[in-house]
Parts: structure tokens; C-alpha cells; sequence
């Protein structure tokens, strides 16, 4: 499966009135899912979110954040990606961090081809008539 990687770097003392960002460029197509990756010792001192256009994405919540502490958040998602720009902000925040820290966003991707002939797989029906033996 292809990915596109993001490091977000957030200095210690940002501001939330200030988010550090990074612009994260995907090509055309649909996000089949996003892993966002917290590593050790950032003890959920930096919050981050996602935006496009100006409206927050993930987490879907408006005011939520990804926060934690070694942590992988990881989520299925068929966010459709064909109107430009295909760019998305990724923001974060740490105003009490006396560190700076990273937060890797991975975003998994296929093209609106692959994905349309995903979507054109076999039937239920199909499938349990090959589990079954049943060719036809």
C-alpha cells in the first residue's frame, strides 16, 4: 500500500494561539487511512490536529487533539481527495514543553483508479460462493 509521512516539529513553548504547522501535499486520489505517531517522552505535552482549507479535519471534533505518550492513533477512513488543493496543515502546539518534539502523520493512499477498482470487487454473494466452492 503506498504512504505519504509528515513530521510535524513542534519547539517547546508553542502557543496555541501560534501552532507550529507543516504542510503535508498529497496527490489526487482517496486516504484509505492516518496513523498519527506520538513517540516517548513527549508525556502528552503537545497537542495536534489536522486541517484543510481552514476547517479542521481529524480529529473530527472541532477542539479536539492528538495527544499522548508513545502512542500510534490509527484509524480507517475513504476521505475523498480531488478538489484542490490537496494539501492539508498539519498544527501542533506544546506551550509547557521544555523540549521540541516530532509527531509523524502517515497517511495511507490510493489513486481514484485503484481505489475504484477496490471499491469493484467481488460481491458478497460472489465471495461466499467461492468460500463455498461454488464457482459461477
Amino acid at each position: 500500500m503506498p504512504f505519504y509521512e509528515f513530521d510535524l516539529d513542534v519547539p517547546a513553548g508553542t502557543l496555541d494561539s501560534a501552532p507550529a504547522s507543516a504542510q503535508a501535499r498529497l496527490n489526487k486520489g482517496v486516504i484509505a487511512g492516518v496513523t498519527v505517531m506520538i513517540p516517548r517522552g513527549v508525556a502528552g505535552l503537545v497537542s495536534s490536529f489536522v486541517t484543510r482549507g481552514g476547517s479542521q479535519v481529524w480529529p473530527t471534533n472541532p477542539g479536539g487533539r492528538f495527544k499522548g505518550d508513545e502512542t500510534y492513533i490509527q484509524w480507517d477512513d475513504e476521505y475523498l481527495l480531488e478538489d484542490e488543493p490537496t494539501t492539508f496543515l498539519l498544527r501542533g502546539y506544546a506551550p509547557d514543553a521544555v523540549y521540541p518534539h516530532k509527531i509523524t502523520f502517515r497517511f495511507e493512499w490510493f489513486s481514484l483508479e485503484e481505489w475504484e477498482k477496490r471499491a469493484a470487487g467481488p460481491t458478497l454473494l460472489t465471495r461466499i460462493g467461492r468460500a463455498l466452492g461454488i464457482r459461477g
